[in-house]
This record gives C-alpha cells, structure tokens and sequence, in this order.
C-alpha cells in the first residue's frame, strides 16, 4: 500500500492524534474541497442529479479499491 500510486485517490501522508486523543489522518491539500462538502452542496439542481452524482462517486470508488487489490 506505500507505493501505491493512482490518480483519483489521495496518498496518506499521516496519522497524528487531535487534542482529544482521537486518531485523525493527514491527507494532501485538496483545492477544490472535500468529498463531503461537494456532495452536501445545497446549490445542485435536483435530487436526480444527486442520485446520478451519488452512484458515480461509489462507482469511482469500487474503481479505485479494485485498483488497490490489483497492485497488492
């Protein structure tokens, strides 16, 4: 998993623990935001093209970890 290399998946740069103790990752700098704000975006037009968006990204996903396997 350290030399994995794909483009549509971020390379974990760390692991640290907040000031709460609890386990937070250190991934690149993303400019176009995160995952989560994109998809929680209130601005999109209808919930079908939600849905489609939606399916895509677990589609890109199922991409990237069948990706992963391949390389282990």
């Amino acid at each position: 998993m350290k030399n994995f290399n794909h483009p549509h998946v971020l390379s974990l740069l760390g692991l640290c623990l907040g000031y709460k103790k609890e386990p937070m990752v250190i991934l690149p700098f993303m400019a176009n935001g995160d995952l989560r704000s994109y998809v929680k975006d209130k601005t999109r037009v209808s919930m079908y093209m939600v849905l489609l968006q939606r399916v895509s990204i677990a589609l890109a996903m199922q991409s990237a970890v069948l990706a992963m396997i391949d390389s282990v």
